[in-house]
């Protein structure tokens, strides 16, 4: 009986060794899987992030388009309004504006400086109104 339980206890054994081999060839495929698992993800994540960055660099461009046309159509405004006031003054006879035409008045000696100057003050702020109702 004592041989009996040796050759059990060696067969014991050799059946930990052969299995620590099988296994342990399993163990490095399922590590191998793991990792490739693993890398497809990040690479998944990778390209992902990538595709969000040019969406936002498209979304920029197209913003930063938008806006120097807003910027160039305000200053063809701005451009058209000034030329607009440069024609009225001419049309007014050279320019001036209401400061000159009361010290013109003044010179003419139909007014007193007082009633030249608030005649001036009357028309530089119905000037402002009339302009600040174009804009």
């Amino acid at each position: 009986m004592f041989r009996y339980r040796i050759y059990g206890q060696a067969f014991t054994l050799a059946a930990l060794v052969g299995g620590s081999y099988y296994y342990n060839a399993d163990r490095m495929l399922r590590k191998e899987y793991v990792k490739l698992q693993t890398d497809k993800k990040a690479k998944e994540k990778n390209e992902a992030w990538i595709r969000e960055l040019e969406a936002r660099d498209r979304e920029d461009r197209d913003w930063r388009e938008r806006m120097g046309k807003v910027g160039e159509a305000r200053k063809e405004e701005a451009e058209r309004r000034l030329k607009a006031m440069e024609e009225k003054r001419s049309e007014d006879g050279g320019g001036g504006g209401a400061i000159t035409k009361a010290v013109k008045k003044l010179k003419g000696g139909r007014k007193s400086a007082t009633e030249a100057a608030v005649e001036a003050k009357v028309e530089v702020e119905e000037e402002a109104k009339a302009e600040a109702s174009t804009r």
